[in-house]
């Protein structure tokens, strides 16, 4: 149904994984593993909302993410054009939730973590609402597309690419939550990697650090698409995979000691938000 559609791609403006808390939440996601997933996921984007460090919403890279999430949502429960729909709005709302937070702090003079509380009650209650409401809304190109058993290498790279981007953004919501619970500060590596060949004004660092790991993330799955096609990808040894390739990549770049010189725990947390990566990566490929 497209009014589903649009509620689902309002809440993804609002926060990312807002619509998948709400379909989740009403059984419309059939794999167990992978509700779980996103529910922590948005638990996490969640208690990151209120650290005072994350980039607004507004930003390119967090822009694309909401955009891509309210597509995926709408196209879930209004087929094609729901897909459109859902894109169009979850842009729209980024925008205008930003801006009315802000509007709502100026006015009323309440800290901005009790609003984000609120606007979380209220992304939790339309989300559930509009999965609840919503219809199977497939069309005719829509089935034959899900009944194709090997997609094209185009088909198969596009797919990869979307999967990884939400897998990108349930490690990141993963990290935030856990940098907000312990105080720490999160790696400046990708950021310092994007700076041997672009340079980068001192208060643009933290935004463009953050590009640059969403883009990592997403460009490794290009290649996991293609392995997809002809045979099932373990998404814990994916993660794990590519954990691995970071520990040469870093030291070999000069943004990172090798790791023999490095903090046993800091790499077991690392090597931990690089499962949750894989693991969410595979699951919405093979969903």
């Amino acid at each position: 149904m497209l009014r589903s559609a649009a509620a689902l791609g309002a809440v993804s403006g609002m926060r990312t994984f807002g619509a998948w808390t709400g379909l989740a939440l009403r059984g419309r996601v059939p794999d167990r593993r992978l509700r779980a997933a996103l529910l922590v996921a948005a638990a996490g984007e969640m208690a990151g909302d209120k650290s005072p460090w994350i980039p607004p919403r507004s930003d390119p890279a967090a822009l694309v993410g909401r955009v891509i999430s309210g597509a995926l949502a709408g196209r879930l429960v209004g087929g094609a054009r729901g897909a459109r729909l859902g894109a169009a709005t979850a842009a729209a709302s980024t925008y205008a939730s930003q801006r009315a937070r802000a509007l709502l702090g100026e006015r009323l003079g309440l800290p901005d973590p009790v609003l984000a509380a609120a606007e979380d009650a209220l992304v939790v209650g339309v989300a559930s609402i509009g999965a609840g409401s919503a219809e199977a809304g497939e069309d005719e190109g829509d089935s034959e597309e899900r009944a194709s058993a090997t997609p094209s290498p185009v088909t198969a790279v596009v797919r990869g690419l979307l999967a990884a981007a939400v897998g990108t953004a349930a490690m990141t919501s993963v990290q935030v939550a856990y940098l907000s619970a312990s105080g720490g500060e999160p790696s400046s590596a990708p950021g310092d990697v994007g700076r041997k060949l672009i340079d980068v004004p001192r208060d643009r660092r933290a935004a463009f650090n953050q590009a640059m790991h969403i883009l990592y993330g997403t460009s490794w799955g290009a290649p996991l698409g293609l392995v997809q096609r002809s045979r099932p990808v373990n998404g814990l040894l994916f993660g794990a995979a590519v954990w691995g390739v970071s520990l040469v990549e870093l030291p070999l770049l000069d943004v990172a000691p090798p790791p023999w010189r490095q903090d046993p725990a800091a790499l077991a947390r690392d090597l931990a938000f690089h499962l949750v990566y894989g693991a969410a990566t595979a699951a919405v490929l093979h969903a």
